[in-house]
């Protein structure tokens, strides 16, 4: 790790980042929207998409299209930006019994967003449902416009999913499931479990919608659900990730996934240096995480390679604006804890102290305090100096907030 070496990475990210931005502008564009309708997979169905009034209530009309056999969708909305409401209705397969199901136009399922613009991604499930619903007013029957962003925020939140708006489901009695992303196998194993749940307490999907709806307590990222709505639900989801002949997607245990810790708490936890040293300039370590505590994360393909979501890994304390900070994530397994792999390198000089905050997801019925990580949790720790030399002396601890 030479200056030179470090000097190159920095420049190398900085160009990326430029070419990235494009050349600026400002043309305007049309406004596509796209997506998946899932409960299970619609089947066939149509899709509404309307404007949304400053003052929440359903505007315009923009357009109606109708839903494919895998259940997606495209609609071009012209030269419309701004918020919007989209409705689904029609046939889905049923996860849990394998039949086909319909969901009334009366009562469809439904996606707010709160500003549309360019070519988005916008998938209609049930949970996006339920955060439309958090984001209406009781009285006035209107969504709250301003409220859109944390209320979809909420409901992944408690259910421990990625974005619940932009990440698509799959068919999860499918085989082409088992390809799917991280994130889109445990959005999808959470839909199925709905299925089972409307199966196991002979409720319909609007009943059972409204009941996880009202059992979510908080909001952003404090949301979870209450324990007796959690209690049902994991039974439920538990159920359908077993049962091979009804889940292809490979992930059959949910105690090595996010989905383990619906119906718990989250916590911070710091990471920080020990040591006299003053003149830090990188840091790498590996964290095993307490049996029970997770952190949020997905792959960008397939594959086992994992990175914590935006937000929930960062650098922080004695940290150097500018520097580059990255993370991977190993979910744990049945032998071992779930491992974070942090790497840190500035141009600048830093002292020890903390260098990192991680936002993790703590299971039902599991206690995490400082004591929680010991010496062991610690593994593959090197910290260098500006010359790529290796500062003696330092240790690593945790503490929990």
């Amino acid at each position: 790790m030479k200056p030179s070496f470090i000097f190159r990475l920095i420049l190398m990210m900085c160009l990326l980042a430029l070419f990235g931005c494009g050349g600026g502008g400002g043309s305007t564009s049309a406004t596509t929207v796209a997506g998946v309708v899932s409960k299970g997979i619609f089947t066939s169905g149509q899709v509404k998409i309307y404007a949304l009034n400053a003052d929440g209530s359903k505007g315009t009309l923009l357009q109606t299209v109708s839903v494919g056999a895998d259940g997606s969708y495209t609609a071009s909305l012209g030269s419309y930006s701004g918020a919007i409401l989209a409705e689904a209705s029609g046939a889905y397969k049923d996860e849990a019994t394998g039949t086909t199901m319909q969901v009334a136009d009366t009562a469809p399922l439904r996606t707010a967003l709160q500003s549309a613009s360019g070519t988005i991604t916008l998938n209609i499930t049930p949970l996006t449902e339920i955060a439309v619903t958090k984001a209406t007013d009781a009285t006035s029957k209107k969504i709250t416009v301003t409220s859109i962003s944390s209320s979809n925020t909420t409901v992944a939140t408690a259910f421990h999913v990625a974005d619940i708006v932009t990440t698509t489901p799959v068919d999860v009695t499918g085989a082409a499931s088992a390809t799917a992303t991280e994130a889109q196998k445990e959005y999808s194993l959470v839909l199925a479990a709905v299925s089972q749940l409307m199966q196991t307490s002979s409720q319909d999907l609007t009943t059972v919608v409204t009941q996880l709806s009202s059992g979510i307590t908080g909001t952003g990222s404090s949301a979870s659900l209450a324990a007796t709505t959690a209690a049902s639900f994991q039974a439920a989801l538990q159920t359908i990730a077993a049962d091979t002949s009804k889940n292809k997607t490979g992930v059959t245990d949910v105690t090595a996934t996010p989905l383990i810790n619906i119906g718990g708490t989250t916590a911070t936890v710091t990471l920080s240096t020990l040591g006299s040293a003053t003149t830090l300039n990188g840091i790498q370590v590996t964290l095993e995480l307490p049996a029970g505590v997770t952190v949020k994360a997905a792959s960008s393909d397939a594959s086992t390679a994992l990175s914590p979501l935006a937000g929930l890994v960062a650098a922080s304390g004695v940290v150097p604006s500018g520097a580059t900070f990255l993370a991977h994530y190993v979910s744990a397994t049945s032998t071992a804890g779930a491992q974070l792999t942090l790497g840190l390198i500035s141009t600048t000089s830093f002292a020890t102290g903390e260098f990192a905050t991680i936002q993790c997801d703590v299971a039902p019925g599991v206690t995490i305090g400082t004591s929680s990580f010991t010496s062991s949790s610690y593994s593959n720790l090197k910290v260098v100096d500006a010359a790529g030399a290796v500062v003696s002396g330092i240790t690593v601890s945790a503490a929990v907030k």
